[in-house]
């Protein structure tokens, strides 16, 4: 009774992937208000989530800081508005300070929230979730079998080559003798060769989709109640 009373209290994976994409979709365009609610959010369900960890998604983030700094440059810079130092220039400006840290915000948390999509939400019924959300493809020919079994390819693939790619960089850093270029050349063969011999060895792989059971009514609530929100704080 616990076990079956538990499982109709947890979110459907497709109610889960909905939300995220409903969540990455105001947060990629997201105001100030929304931004905020969206960070709070993602606190609140990384602490409530127990198999979820926030230094899961860290690597992650740590390798985008050269395109965090990046954006923030091209928005201060190129970003017309009120200059941040009048009596030097007219760039960088206020308005490109904020619009720079609002994409950086939204960015980092769309990292961290798909990060905890993947960590909470198994493979299998994360590629059936996948599988009925694309189904309305099959109506113009799509083969949406493949599409959702790539989807899910590509995403452990993801994983597992950043795996690859810390170890490569921890490796190259030993050599501090190397230019960084000569180190960033070794670092990229190394890990396009390893991932070519890991391919070459890895034993072919069965993935089965099956549909389940559909989620509830009332759990569709949530993603028109995550929009809703959005859509008020806008």
């Amino acid at each position: 009774m616990q076990r079956s009373a538990a499982s109709r209290l947890a979110l459907h994976p497709l109610i889960r992937l909905v939300s995220f994409l409903i969540f990455a979709a105001f947060v990629a365009v997201g105001k100030p208000w929304q931004l905020l609610f969206a960070a709070a959010l993602v606190c609140l369900i990384y602490a409530a989530s127990p198999g979820a960890q926030l230094r899961t998604a860290w690597p992650l983030l740590r390798r985008m800081r050269w395109l965090f700094l990046s954006l923030l440059i091209l928005y201060l810079w190129f970003t017309p508005g009120q200059p941040l130092l009048p009596t030097l220039s007219s760039t960088p400006t206020l308005e490109g300070i904020e619009e720079g840290l609002q994409r950086i915000a939204a960015l980092v948390l769309l990292a961290l929230a798909a990060s905890l999509l993947l960590q909470t939400t198994p493979r299998e019924p994360l590629l059936a979730a996948l599988y009925r959300l694309l189904t309305p493809l099959g109506w113009i020919g799509i083969k949406t079998e493949r599409l959702a079994v790539r989807i899910a390819l590509t995403l452990a693939t993801v994983t597992q080559a950043q795996h690859l790619l810390s170890e490569r960089m921890s490796q190259e850093h030993a050599t501090a003798s190397r230019n960084p270029i000569t180190r960033i050349g070794a670092v990229s063969a190394g890990l396009f060769q390893e991932v070519i011999a890991r391919a070459e060895r890895a034993p072919c792989t069965t993935l089965s989709i099956t549909e389940g059971e559909r989620p509830p009514p009332v759990q569709w609530l949530l993603p028109l109640a995550l929009c809703g929100a959005f859509w008020f704080l806008g």
